[in-house]
């Protein structure tokens, strides 16, 4: 690799690092690429070399948040003994990154076509695993037997996406949804040994 080559390589990856610093701070919309060359010291031509479009930038953004949470959720899953505690770990994880996160940055997306096609895609895969995730929480006698777990996948999923894009939730911060709606829909579908496991987790983190 010649020394041109790796400073380009470099480059690349320190406009996609300000570009997601930018973006989960301060939403997508707001963002210019004027603003990540300028940041970064160089030029805006030079970064348009590099990502053709704001959109194609996003969508590297939203790729490596995308690789960095599974291997989140892969270290966890090596280190957890049952998928309840796979799931508090991940609701773990959402809370602490959420905390860095500007809601403008979900409610955004929907103005740019391929990166929220893209975020559909990897909703549809994690919705995969999501039936054999649960039945698995059943058998080990966590999650209720009588729900339907594909059902309540798609009402969380949808209702989330819509919390984030509504106007009329800005004040509300990740925390407060988290309390207000997502502890209480996990807690919903809890047997009591689960529940005793997801009110130790509120009680230490809230």
């Amino acid at each position: 690799m010649n020394e041109y080559t790796s400073y380009k390589l470099r480059l690349k990856s320190a406009v996609l690092q300000e570009a997601r610093r930018c973006f989960l701070q301060y939403g997508i919309r707001i963002v210019k690429m004027d603003d990540i060359a300028r940041n970064l010291g160089v030029s805006k031509r030079t970064v348009y070399e590099l990502y053709a479009t704001k959109e194609e930038l996003l969508c590297e953004v939203i790729r490596a948040l995308h690789e960095e949470r599974n291997k989140s959720v892969q270290e966890l899953f090596a280190t957890c003994d049952n998928n309840m505690d796979l799931l508090i770990g991940v609701l773990g994880l959402q809370l602490k990154s959420a905390a860095a996160v500007n809601f403008a940055f979900f409610k955004d997306i929907q103005k740019y076509p391929q990166a929220e096609k893209l975020i559909n895609e990897y909703y549809k895969q994690q919705n995969v695993y999501a039936a054999e995730f649960f039945a698995k929480g059943v058998e080990e006698g966590f999650f209720l037997p009588t729900v339907d777990y594909t059902v309540l996948n798609r009402v969380a999923s949808g209702t989330m996406e819509m919390l984030s894009k509504d106007e009329r939730f800005d004040d509300l911060s990740y925390r407060e949804l988290f309390l207000g709606y997502l502890y209480v829909m996990v807690r919903g579908f809890c047997t009591v040994k689960g529940i005793e496991k997801m009110d130790k987790f509120v009680e230490k983190n809230f």
